[in-house]
């Protein structure tokens, strides 16, 4: 039986000879975990923040902390539409020239 998680050995085995505290390993797996937990629901709610909080039980105003404390982005998690701009199209996406291009070219 495994004891250690994974994310406890990786707080816990760092390059560096100096074992953190118990309260830094502990802040360090909190904020992986409502890193990766903020990420999953966002995920499940194809990043609408409000589905999100519901799904998480929590307060939406809450989740938005967290979201931009952990730099997480919902937009990634937003089903992309053809010719979308804005919001549902992840920043750099590439987006077809519209129709009312006025440019000329």
């Amino acid at each position: 039986m495994d004891l250690m998680p994974d994310a406890l050995m990786a707080v816990l085995e760092p390059a560096c000879e100096v074992v953190p505290t118990f309260a830094e390993a502990k802040a360090k797996l909190l904020a992986r975990f409502e890193a990766a937990y903020c990420d999953a629901v966002l995920g499940r709610a194809h990043g609408n923040v409000a589905l999100a909080a519901r799904i998480a039980g929590m307060d939406k105003k809450n989740l938005h902390r967290k979201i931009r404390a952990h730099g997480l982005d919902p937009r990634v998690h937003k089903p992309q539409r053809p010719g979308m701009r804005g919001a549902g199209a992840p920043p750099g996406a590439e987006v077809p020239p519209s129709s009312h291009d006025l440019s000329g070219t």
